[in-house]
């Protein structure tokens, strides 16, 4: 529990040989970064919220396998 707020999602579920994530978000400064892109926020900006969102899903990866050279294919993002 961090500042009151509870999770109410598991990052990933495991069956099988499969891992399904979730709950992963865009944010700027720890706040939730959200935005049309090219009216409310910039290509730019948008390239940071996608690679921001990416790492997250990488280190979810990395928690639930221990090692990312044990992927053997990403299915669906």
């Amino acid at each position: 529990m961090v500042d009151g707020y509870v999770a109410a999602f598991v990052p990933f579920v495991r069956t099988g040989n499969l891992i399904y994530l979730s709950g992963r978000l865009a944010k700027k400064n720890g706040k939730l970064w959200c935005g049309k892109l090219g009216e409310e926020i910039t290509t730019a900006e948008g390239k940071q919220a996608a690679r921001g969102v990416a790492i997250e899903s990488l280190a979810t990866l990395q928690s639930a396998v221990g090692d990312l050279n044990e992927l053997r294919r990403i299915v669906k993002l």
